[in-house]
């Protein structure tokens, strides 16, 4: 009797630590430095190292901002401002989640920014691309090379100028 509920207690542990596992981590695909990034789907626009045709020693900037959110636009400034010193070592593809697209426009102009980096999610929250980076949790910004391996995340824009130096 004793074995048969250690190996009930045993299952059950075991089947237990299975469920904290991340599905992710069976797929290739996560949110984390060194895993494969999850496909990058704007509406019917597609973006990733293929479809930009990221070459060799060329990294990505997916970044995902607000104008509600004072951080992130003031992130994507700064990024947009790297973007542009970095042509040939940097794509920029920065999202806004705004709820307007006139509101999203009208924060592209007024900060200046090259409207050929932005992208307007118009399915917002519900989009698969909101989903598949878990923006729920917070705006953020993702650093992706050529093969769509995730280099870093959340990184300043002081910290991308470094990388791309070296």
């Amino acid at each position: 009797m004793k074995k048969i509920a250690f190996f009930f207690v045993a299952f059950s542990l075991l089947a237990l630590s299975f469920s904290f596992i991340d599905k992710e981590t069976f797929s290739g695909v996560g949110l984390s430095p060194g895993s494969k990034s999850p496909q990058i789907k704007i509406d019917s626009l597609s973006v990733s190292a293929e479809d930009l045709n990221v070459k060799a020693g060329e990294y990505i900037l997916l970044n995902f901002w607000a104008s509600y959110d004072a951080m992130s636009r003031i992130s994507n400034v700064r990024f947009n401002n790297v973007a542009e010193r970095q042509k040939g070592k940097l794509r920029y593809v920065s999202v806004s989640y705004d709820t307007n697209i006139r509101v999203f426009e009208e924060t592209v102009r007024l900060d200046k920014v090259d409207a050929a980096y932005q992208y307007f999610d118009a399915a917002g929250t519900e989009s698969d691309l909101y989903k598949a980076f878990r923006l729920k949790e917070g705006l953020a910004n993702y650093l992706i090379d050529k093969d769509g391996i995730i280099i870093a995340k959340n990184i300043s824009p002081e910290n991308l100028t470094e990388l791309l130096r070296q």
